[in-house]
């Protein structure tokens, strides 16, 4: 209720200093408010006359004023002269709420600014009192309709009248008993005037407001002599009209306050029986008038009356008083029979007449009409039947009615529980196991694992062997995070699944994969969403981590596999809550890593819609905004006290942001920081490892990568070959590499880390192997250049380039091309072939450039010197002789 409280300080104006402000007075006083008080004089007005930021009190046109200058804020001007015990206080107030929603009324019993009584009335109509200890209320009366009251975004006048008298407190609204309680929380305290501003209107008028709220206390008076309060109650308290107290009962039942409830429900029939007799004999013509216009049935005790007062009574173990309002309501027949009979069902159960009740039952279903006809809720009925039987000893039929009760309600876990343990009682243990897994289901669906852990040792003493058994056992076991359990309970449950051969379960394929995630080994965990999305295609989540694991995989915006996973995931219904704040958060995180701010902004507001400020909301709000080239905001946005990031989300989030932006040295701080909340995270570990290396402090990037207890990630080993590279380590790192691969086969990172091990070391031939394995993967850009480094650095490695003086053609030639055998040539080589080099300048040309300028030979000559071409480069025979070898086999297939 209180969103924002807080108290007028200051004291009252000078008064006589003979008075003690913490004297329990015991006055008759009014208020004046049409000045201020005076230095020396009497003080007539008592109340505060401060002003803060927030409100203000005054006094205006003879009233106490108290404006309130923004909404979810409760304010009071105290009344600083004296405490008081008993009293009855009075006061006439005009609300004005601007078009909103506010109260006013009054404090009492104040021990101090955090433990007072509060009682307000709203423009809606409605009042509440509330209790209040140390800033925590407590609703003595949630929200009432109060007596001669409606809802009002206009100014509206009404009288408050509170009488406090020892332990009782009565209240009037307009003349009209409100209610009364018994509390004896705060025997005494000061009092004040409160006012509270809740809501503001709703449709603005274009005018700029001082207040959301005004409170106007017009006139003040009060007597706390005990003689005087004790009488006022006494007589008030016979005043209260039945209706008020019905609506009081129904108030107090509604916050669980059941026998003050059942209180005043019997007293509005008491009254109702004295008022039908002075109507009767024509005594009280006022109180006739009162009761027509109010439209009050003078019966003592209407059927929705006897209903309530009947549940209030059961709640109570009051079986005798609820029998007398369940007979009295099953006698007249009337809308609530149905829920009467439920009633009656109830009260015989509850009170251990297991053979009333079956007896009953059967005499009452005897006729034409069938359990579904009797009752507002058969499933209930039945299920009580069901423990009347059990109860006892007849399993046979208790499992009977269960059946019923659950064919009624095929989501209720409890009553198929139920029927399995009647029906292992009488020893149809198959039944009994097929209703034990027909009840797990259902506590699975409504997330009640405590209940479905009680189920387990059911499932191993029954079904062993049954496959959906074990599977629920391993849901369960996940549930609750026993990760170990969970694995081994799932595999059993899909190797039992396959041997009866029986239809794919999507669920657990999906936790099979999470639990793969858990253990970093995204690769294996692909195959099962996969399996997962391939049974259940229309389930929004499993396409959404279907998607999330392609893109954390492969770090790949653009992998349309990923697009049509995300695709689908959108189709999300709103309804689903969370799960739809996360695919648009995640979606929003593809569309930031495409760059597409647009999209992002579109999906980040139907996140935020769910998810609030959720700490992933934030961090791809941060990067929407470094998009935008606002990174003091967005890293202004990432700050965070330690509750507020509790994963260190966020704080990973700004180093990623400061990395982009060449701040390295600030970003590893971040990543510290993170490292400190989530030791065990391995992405902020590499994030960290992969800073330093940026700043070229390899040591410090080994450290952090390898203090850690627990099996490493394919992406550490590839950064631990990365730094074991740099620091001339290669023996080190292609074993990381090699480590990373056993893991991951696919993992490209650790792949390019091998090759540049074996590059390294000369290994070239491996070397290739991995070169043509990468080539036929579909690589992110990043990727790709990594690739294409690889491979220069090895052709620059293995090979050099010699090209044609004249028309610029190129030969890759090997550097080592080993023993070259003499050249037999049978043939004249094609025009692209090397013609040979020139021994006086050094210049080489091509048979195509030199074959029209042949000398007398026959031999290819240099255009510049004239001087025949000679073939002593071992690079260039090479490749005429891997020509002629092919050309000769190409002759002799043709001649055979």
């Amino acid at each position: 209720m209180f969103g924002f409280l807080k108290r007028l300080f200051g004291l009252a104006s000078p008064v006589q200093q003979n008075i003690d402000p913490d004297e329990i007075a015991k006055e008759q006083w009014q208020a004046d408010f049409s000045r201020p008080d005076e230095p020396g004089k009497p003080p007539l007005v008592r109340f505060s006359i401060t002003s803060e930021n927030q409100y203000r009190a005054y006094l205006e046109d003879g009233a106490l004023c108290l404006g309130v200058k923004k909404t979810s804020c409760i304010a009071w001007a105290e009344n600083m002269i004296f405490r008081y015990q008993d009293l009855d206080m009075k006061g006439r107030f005009r609300l004005d709420p601007r078009g909103g929603y506010a109260a006013a009324g009054f404090i009492f019993h104040m021990v101090d600014e955090r433990t007072y009584y509060m009682v307000l009335v709203s423009n809606r109509g409605y009042f509440r009192l509330d209790l209040v200890r140390n800033s925590v209320p407590l609703a003595l009366a949630g929200w009432t309709e109060a007596p001669y009251m409606s809802k009002s975004n206009t100014p509206i006048e009404f009288d408050l009248e509170l009488i406090t008298y020892g332990s009782r407190i009565l209240l009037l609204i307009n003349r009209q008993w409100a209610g009364n309680w018994n509390d004896a929380s705060l025997p005494e305290g000061r009092i004040g005037f409160a006012a509270a501003s809740y809501e503001p209107e709703k449709a603005g008028t274009g005018q700029a407001e001082e207040y959301t709220a005004l409170a106007m206390l017009r006139s003040f008076s009060l007597d706390s002599r005990i003689e005087e309060a004790a009488a006022r109650y006494d007589e008030l308290e016979e005043t209260a009209l039945p209706e008020h107290r019905i609506r009081l009962a129904e108030t107090f039942t509604a916050l669980g306050q059941t026998n003050p409830a059942l209180v005043q429900l019997r007293k509005a029939w008491e009254r109702r029986e004295i008022l039908s007799t002075k109507i009767a004999a024509a005594e009280d013509a006022v109180m006739l008038a009162a009761l027509q216009d109010n439209n009050t049935e003078v019966r003592f005790r209407p059927e929705k009356e006897l209903f309530l007062g009947a549940k209030l009574a059961m709640a109570l173990k009051l079986w005798n008083e609820a029998a007398e309002y369940i007979e009295d309501a099953l006698s007249r027949k009337g809308e609530l029979l149905p829920e009467f009979r439920n009633m009656k069902a109830a009260l015989l159960y509850s009170q251990g007449s297991y053979g009333a009740l079956i007896k009953w039952f059967a005499k009452l279903c005897s006729g034409k009409y069938k359990a579904a006809e009797l009752f507002a809720d058969p499933h209930a009925v039945y299920n009580l039947l069901g423990h009347a039987y059990f109860n006892s000893s007849e399993y046979q039929k208790a499992a009977e009615m269960y059946d019923r009760s659950f064919m009624l309600d095929e989501k209720n876990g409890i009553t198929a529980k139920n029927a399995a343990a009647a029906y292992e009682l009488y020893g149809q243990n198959k039944k009994a196991l097929a209703r034990y897994i027909q009840a797990g289901r259902a506590f699975l669906a409504d997330d009640l694992y405590e209940e479905l852990g009680l189920l387990i040792p059911k499932f191993r003493l029954l079904g062993e062997t049954n496959w959906e058994a074990a599977a629920l056992t391993g849901k369960w076991a996940f549930g609750i995070e026993a990760w170990a359990d969970a694995e081994k309970e799932l595999a059993r449950a899909e190797t039992l699944r396959r041997e009866v051969q029986a239809e794919p379960d999507s669920a657990l394929y999906y936790l099979q994969a999470l639990l793969l995630v858990r253990s970093n080994d995204r690769r294996k965990a692909l195959d099962l969403f996969k399996k997962a999305v391939k049974y259940a295609p229309d389930y929004p989540l499993f396409r959404f981590r279907l998607a999330e694991n392609r893109y954390l995989l492969n770090n790949n915006a653009e992998d349309p596999e990923l697009a049509a996973d995300l695709e689908a995931a959108l189709n999300v219904k709103e309804d689903e809550g969370a799960t739809y704040g996360w695919i648009h958060n995640f979606a929003a995180q593809i569309a930031l890593s495409r760059n597409d701010t647009e999209k992002a902004a579109i999906h980040l507001e139907k996140a935020a819609s769910v998810l609030g400020e959720a700490p992933e909301i934030r961090v791809n709000r941060a990067v929407f905004l470094y998009l935008q080239g606002a990174e003091d905001k967005a890293l202004e946005l990432l700050k965070s006290q330690p509750e507020e990031d509790p994963l260190g989300l966020m704080t990973n989030c700004a180093g990623n942001l400061l990395v982009r932006s060449g701040r390295f040295g600030e970003a590893n701080r971040y990543y510290s920081r993170a490292l400190s909340i989530a030791p065990g995270n391995t992405q902020y570990r590499c994030n960290r490892a992969s800073c330093l290396i940026k700043m070229g402090y390899y040591g410090e990037a080994d450290n952090v990568l390898t203090a850690v207890s627990g099996k490493l990630t394919p992406d550490m080993l590839e950064l631990i070959a990365y730094v074991a590279v740099k620091k001339g380590e290669y023996k080190r790192a292609e074993a990381a590499a090699r480590s990373a691969l056993k893991i991951d086969p696919d993992h490209v990172p650790s792949l390019l880390q091998l090759g540049w091990a074996c590059a390294f070391t000369g290994n070239w031939d491996k070397l290739g192997l991995i070169l043509d394995k990468l080539k036929e993967k579909t690589l992110s850009e990043e990727a790709t250049r990594g690739l294409d480094d690889l491979e220069a650095w090895m052709n620059d490695a293995l090979f050099r380039a010699v090209s044609c003086a004249s028309c610029g053609r190129t030969w890759k030639v090997k550097r080592d091309p080993g023993p070259v055998p003499p050249l037999r040539i049978y043939a004249v080589p094609p025009d692209d072939m090397p013609a040979g080099t020139c021994p006086g300048c050094g210049k080489t040309f091509c048979v195509g450039c030199r074959k029209d300028a042949l000398d007398e030979s026959g031999r290819f000559v240099c255009p510049d010197c004239s001087k025949p071409l000679k073939l002593t480069d071992d690079g260039l025979k090479d490749i005429l002789n891997i020509w002629a070898k092919e050309n000769l086999k190409k002759k002799r297939s043709k001649q055979n």
